[in-house]
């Protein structure tokens, strides 16, 4: 999905469940063809602090508008990068 030019007007993304760890979701972070993405769906995934990391500071995800990190298993390191991040300042929605 990260790799996929195909996807660069996407809307919304939920692949919940998926398996998707640490490396997947920074290669979500890194993907210039997710940039008009609104609504991302990430939940029960194992993405972990880093991972938050990379989205929170993803400058092409800031068009986001609802996130969905439910059962995300990023703890406190998490929470604090989605606190400083400067990715999700259109952020309407956040499930964690």
């Amino acid at each position: 999905v990260a790799h996929a030019s195909s996807f660069s007007e996407l809307h919304t993304l939920e692949i919940g469940i998926n398996r998707i760890e640490e490396e997947g979701s920074k290669a979500l972070a890194a993907s210039p063809y997710l940039q008009n993405v609104r609504v991302l769906g990430l939940g029960s995934n194992p993405i972990g602090a880093q991972g938050v990391h990379a989205l929170a500071n993803a400058s092409h995800l800031c068009g986001l508008r609802s996130l969905n990190l439910g059962l995300c298993n990023f703890g406190d390191e998490g929470a604090k990068a989605l606190a400083q991040g400067v990715g999700f300042e259109h952020l309407e929605f956040l499930l964690l």
